[in-house]
């Protein structure tokens, strides 16, 4: 077997892993656009089944963001038209409502042109102790209708009103910010596939 046809062989293995992967719950990041914070580490697991859509909030920040708390989540105007019957289901270490001393929107929304709040919700008073700290679990669900890449795609349109926004408590040391659900694709993914078509198309021509 040539050089080519290895490499296509061994992309075609992987591939399928790659979709495998993509089958159970997306990632999806939530990144700061207040404060520069590279250690700020929080992310949101999204799953779609029998007809509920989950959300896992997790928080593993690191370095000067090891003290951050996800003090409040806010679910954008737009969720309202795919999401409903929304259920705080609990989680570890945190104690969330929609009844929080926290601010109704995400602090800085002007700068990612915020839409407005389907549903938000809070640590309990006070906040750093019930919010979403280092090490925490916070799970939210909804009734949900479509599929999990419909939801995946309306989260992370920086152009739309889906997203999923949350304000941070000692972002940095004792600074604040705000942060907002970003792509989650992997940058090797997309370059895989686009070696895969390449490689295909020149097996193509050698044959």
């Amino acid at each position: 077997m040539n050089r080519t046809k290895s490499t296509l062989a061994a992309l075609l293995v992987l591939t399928p892993l790659a979709f495998a992967g993509n089958a159970g719950a997306v990632v999806v990041s939530i990144t700061p656009y207040n404060l520069d914070a590279p250690e700020l580490d929080l992310s949101v697991d999204v799953t779609v089944d029998s007809g509920v859509a989950s959300f896992a909030f997790s928080n593993n920040s690191t370095g000067d963001s090891a003290g951050a708390v996800a003090a409040d989540f806010y679910f954008e105007s737009g969720l309202g038209d795919l999401l409903s019957n929304p259920t705080i289901v609990g989680g570890s270490g945190v104690n969330f409502s929609t009844d929080f001393p926290g601010p109704a929107s995400p602090p800085g929304g002007e700068l990612v042109n915020w839409g407005g709040e389907f549903y938000a919700i809070g640590g309990v008073a006070p906040p750093p102790a019930n919010g979403l700290g280092v090490g925490d679990s916070l799970l939210v669900t909804f009734d949900y209708a479509g599929t999990v890449d419909v939801l995946v795609a309306a989260l992370i349109d920086q152009s739309g009103n889906s997203r999923i926004a949350t304000h941070v408590l000692d972002c940095v040391g004792e600074n604040s910010c705000s942060a907002i659900t970003t792509v989650p694709v992997p940058a090797a993914f997309p370059a895989l596939l686009s070696a895969l078509g390449l490689l295909i198309a020149r097996r193509r021509r050698i044959v």
